[in-house]
């Protein structure tokens, strides 16, 4: 699905977090919050490694929703539900996650970090948006 305009510039504008909702073993809702991006298909991309909740979850289910919330104004936030279309491992995942610490980071990425995620088991999801709940007006 491609994201409408507006949309794509509210989630690329600036750095923000989102809280991603996934489903426990029990059914159970699990929620965390995470750094992601946007790549040139209108995919979110987000990253984690095991052990994680979100990470079992996310594999186990294929199944993700987001929420992104302007800081600056909470009743200006946008839902993303979608299913993951790939799972990257291995450098291209841990090279996000440096990427990652820049973008979120710009002023004083931290050293000791980036060192800590290039040796790390990371995961990278791509996920296809399949809804997309839009309260930007």
């Amino acid at each position: 699905m491609d994201l409408p305009a507006r949309v794509r510039h509210f989630l690329t504008e600036k750095p923000r977090f989102a809280a991603v909702a996934t489903t426990n073993a029990d059914n159970s809702p699990h929620l965390s919050l995470v750094w992601y991006d946007i790549d040139a298909e209108d995919r979110v991309r987000i990253n984690s490694r095991p052990p994680r909740r979100w990470w079992a979850n996310i594999l186990r289910t294929g199944r993700v929703t987001l929420a992104i919330a302007d800081a600056d104004d909470q009743y200006r936030w946008v839902g993303l539900s979608g299913v993951v279309e790939e799972v990257v491992t291995g450098e291209p995942a841990r090279e996000q996650m440096v990427a990652f610490e820049h973008y979120y980071h710009p002023d004083d990425p931290n050293p000791e970090e980036i060192a800590e995620y290039r040796s790390q088991d990371r995961h990278m999801f791509v996920i296809r948006v399949t809804a997309i709940h839009d309260h930007l007006e």
